[in-house]
């Protein structure tokens, strides 16, 4: 699963063994040349379309920034963008980016919009999925020269904001016409394994104003304290 390994074990990966890592970027390349798109959950040869987001992105983009070089880095881009700008773009019948067209037209997506699998809907945390994968498309692009395409991603990493309510200090859902949806920060509801005190966190490429929106420094501490009173606490 690409939504599994993103956030540490591809940069150990590529840190360690930049040889194989960067073999591993260049079969996510080739997927996409040969199967239409960048996979969410490859099992067996077959896309298993779990999760949110669209890991690949953030995969490639980890990879390269710890060591992984040695694989196709303007394929790798134009099948990144590929989903990202291309609504249907599919493997295997897995939408790349679903409900893109409401993610570009809005700025946010709601309880509303589709995730990959039938009948899953998750606002906040695809948002924040979404936008983690623009910023790594920037990146990508950025290190290729393409400042166009850096500009115009890193505008769209920043849709973050559409989904954090500061008067709650909280990523929460939106309904279509713009509103949020108060939640319970431990409910579970409207987020993928997760909830609204730990997805809020999820900016790490703009934590800065992160904690300008809570509050500042000194407020967000006393949140961080707050939260790690008790391992294991449960909801």
């Amino acid at each position: 699963s690409g939504w599994d390994i993103y956030r540490d074990e591809m940069q150990l990966i590529s840190l360690f063994h930049p040889k194989r890592a960067s073999d591993m970027i260049q079969s996510l390349v080739v997927d996409e040349q040969q199967g239409g798109g960048l996979p969410m959950w490859p099992v067996a040869n077959h896309e298993a379309c779990q999760m949110v987001g669209n890991p690949a992105c953030p995969i490639i983009a980890d990879a390269y920034a710890f060591g992984a070089r040695s694989f196709d880095t303007k394929a790798a881009l134009k099948a990144m963008l590929k989903g990202a700008t291309q609504p249907g773009a599919n493997l295997k019948g897995c939408l790349e980016w679903d409900s893109l067209t409401s993610y570009l037209k809005r700025g946010f997506l709601g309880p509303q919009d589709k995730g990959h699998k039938p009948g899953t809907h998750s606002g906040p945390s695809q948002m924040l999925e979404f936008t983690t994968a623009d910023f790594s498309i920037a990146q990508i692009a950025r290190i290729l020269g393409d400042t166009d395409t850096y500009h115009t991603f890193m505008k769209r990493a920043q849709f973050w904001r559409n989904t954090f309510d500061t008067k709650t200090g909280y990523v929460e859902p939106r309904l279509k016409n713009g509103s949020f949806i108060p939640v319970n920060p431990a409910s579970p509801m409207y987020y993928v394994e997760g909830n609204a005190a730990q997805y809020s966190w999820m900016v790490p490429y703009n934590m800065a104003s992160l904690i300008r929106l809570m509050g500042g420094r000194k407020a967000v501490v006393k949140r961080l304290d707050n939260f790690f009173t008790e391992l294991n606490a449960g909801e």
